[in-house]
This record gives C-alpha cells, sequence and structure tokens, in this order.
C-alpha cells in the first residue's frame, strides 16, 4: 500500500508540475503529544524504514523525486527549533537513524531534509556527525536540503553537507 501510495503521490505531483516531493517523514514517535506524530509512520524504526523504502520507490518509480525528512530525532514540539536531543549512539542508531538508512541505502532517495532541533548541542543542519554518517557511512549522493529556515551558520551547513538551504532569499 505504501508503494501504491508512492505512486499516486508522484503521479498527483507531475500533474502539477512538481519534480520532488517533501516525504515521506520518517522520524518515530517517542511521545503520544508530539505534534507531528500525524506525518511519521510509528514508534518502530522497522516498520518506519519497510513503509519508506516501499513509498519512496512508488514515488520516484513515478519520475518524482522523494526527500526524506528530518533527520534526525525530532521529536518534541516544545522548543522544536532550539531543543538539543540527547541521544546515545546506541539509541541513536537503533532506533532513530534505521529508517534514513533503509531510505538511503535501499531506496536511494534523491533528497533529505534536515531537522529544525540540535543532537548533542548542534543543529542537525550542521551537524558534522550526521553528515560524516550520511554521506561517508551510507554513501549519499543525493542532495541535502534544510527544513524552513532551520540553519543558523550557512558555511558550517555548507561544510558539513547542506545543499540547499529553504527557504532561500527572498
Amino acid at each position: 500500500l505504501s508503494r501504491e501510495l508512492g505512486g499516486l503521490r508522484a503521479e498527483e505531483a507531475r500533474s502539477k508540475g512538481a519534480d520532488l516531493l517533501l516525504a515521506p517523514t520518517v522520524n518515530i514517535h517517542r511521545h503520544p503529544l508530539a505534534g507531528r506524530n500525524f506525518e511519521c509512520y510509528s514508534e518502530d524504526p522497522l516498520l518506519s524504514a519497510r513503509a519508506a523504502v516501499a513509498y519512496i520507490e512508488g514515488v520516484q518509480a513515478g519520475g518524482v523525486g522523494a526527500t526524506v525528512k528530518h533527520l534526525v530525532a525530532n521529536d518534541s514540539e516544545f522548543e522544536r527549533h532550539t531543543i538539543s536531543s540527547e541521544v546515545p549512539e546506541r539509541a541513536l542508531r537503533e532506533i532513530y537513524l534505521p529508517p534514513f538508512e533503509a531510505a538511503v541505502m535501499e531506496a536511494r532517495t534523491m533528497s533529505l531534509m534536515t531537522a529544525y532541533n540540535r543532537l548533542a548541542g548542534d543543529y542537525c543542519g550542521e551537524s558534522a556527525l550526521l553528515m560524516s554518517i550520511l554521506h561517508d557511512e551510507w554513501g549519499f549522493d543525493g542532495f541535502v536540503i534544510s527544513d524552513w529556515w532551520a540553519i543558523h551558520d550557512t558555511v558550517t551547513a555548507g561544510n558539513h553537507g547542506v545543499d540547499l538551504e529553504m527557504p532561500g532569499p527572498a
């Protein structure tokens, strides 16, 4: 069903002249009050990964690029733009990153969007750790975009792999 939905979304995007969808959102449900859980698949990293891969394959088979988002640990509405998610590496790799890894390694997603929050003190779009995982470990060859107004230091973001700051200059 996820693959079929992806194909239908690609068809709709093409009908509107769009070449890229800002989806799927694969953040993990970690708290029932997280304001954007409705966009995400589940609290289970494996289920989220499987649904995301199928969706991305459906979208991209339909000639439209997919943007998996929001890298990573973007699970709180409280101070969403500034909060620092303090996630141990084991939890990061076993819970938060698997859907992104599957999107990159299996579905070959065209694009990835960074999150608003900080991870271990660094804004996600400016995080050397995240970009080294994404580019060095996973070999991501697509492009990385920021969430809207999520970049605070364009030099750092660019040096760590962000290709496009959104929404861009007025």
